[in-house]
């Protein structure tokens, strides 16, 4: 299987940028959401419906088909950079579904599963400190390329995960198999620091192949998730394969500080297939900046989704 790179995707943006009005919903209420609020989907013959709840409960949707994206919009997604570290930091990876506990202390060169026919690795120490090796994620867990089981990462207490490079994230879920990955976050800080790095996203879920039917997930309960430079999503969700991309924000903190940096970014695109993006945020703060001007900076969306399937591109975001 050929390598699929973020720097796809940000040339792909570039190239969206100036069809954005077009297909764009503003969503206004909750102050949490910060920096005009910018909801922004590119469907493939799909619809896009765009929901909120405001505070007396009134249910606004803005819906619309859009027959087609530019072509190539949809090209490539995020990080294949080598990930060379020592293995299994936590414990060893059984056989089969497992699930690794991970004690605290220092981590100083990531915590990388490779390979893994399925693995549930559980952060739950609140003195955990990761630092992802140079050109690294901070925290990987990868499965092999015909396992059916899923691999998730569950950061449950953590003190700091960092990563600092380009195509690289704190967290990273990768099926390669048929299984399905999902990131979920529940305390912590999770953070990638380098102002001039690229594409680097503080938690990501990829599921890379293309036939794989079931869904690549992300969902934050709390914490606090961070970027810094340029493509740099607070949460990416990616679908390479025929299931669906989603992402659940129910508390939290997300910031990004970087050009085309959304706080919660999501895409799926398998042209032949009906997989959709589902985006739901009920509670926590997502802000974006750029240059330091919270509304500055080239198109610093708080919320994302590109859908390059036949199916549906949907956001709710109740407050």
């Amino acid at each position: 299987m050929q390598s699929v790179r973020w720097r796809g995707w940000a040339q792909a943006l570039g190239m969206a940028a100036a069809k954005m009005s077009q297909c764009m919903a503003i969503v206004t209420g909750r102050l949490a959401y910060k920096v005009s609020d910018r909801v922004s989907f590119y469907p493939n013959g799909g619809v896009v419906t765009v929901a909120q709840t405001t505070r007396s409960g009134r249910l606004v949707k803005y819906k619309r088909a859009v027959a087609s994206i530019a072509p190539g919009l949809v090209v490539a997604v995020l990080a294949g950079a080598p990930q060379a570290q020592a293995a299994d930091e936590c414990g060893p990876d059984g056989p089969g579904a497992d699930i690794v506990p991970c004690g605290g202390g220092a981590f100083p060169t990531a915590i990388t599963y490779e390979d893994s026919d399925g693995l549930t690795l559980v952060l739950d120490d609140p003195t955990t400190v990761v630092v992802g090796d140079s050109g690294s994620s901070a925290v990987l867990v990868e499965s092999d390329t015909t396992t059916t089981n899923s691999v998730v990462i569950i950061a449950r207490q953590l003190d700091t995960v960092t990563a600092s490079d380009d195509d690289v994230s704190g967290l990273l879920a990768r099926n390669q198999g048929l299984g399905a990955a999902t990131v979920e976050i529940e305390s912590g800080m999770i953070r990638t620091t380098d102002s001039t790095g690229f594409a680097s996203s503080a938690v990501s879920a990829w599921v890379i192949n293309p036939d794989n039917t079931e869904d690549a997930s992300i969902i934050v309960r709390g914490g606090r998730l961070g970027t810094q430079g340029e493509f740099s999503a607070g949460t990416a969700t990616i679908q390479s394969g025929m299931g669906n991309a989603i992402t659940t924000v129910t508390g939290g903190t997300i910031q990004t500080s970087g050009e085309y940096s959304p706080g919660v970014y999501a895409i799926a695109f398998r042209a032949d297939s009906t997989a959709s993006v589902d985006i739901r945020i009920s509670d926590g703060s997502i802000s974006t900046t750029a240059d330091g001007d919270s509304f500055g900076g080239i198109h610093p969306h708080a919320v994302f989704g590109l859908v390059g399937t036949l199916g549906d591109a949907s956001v709710l975001i109740e407050g």
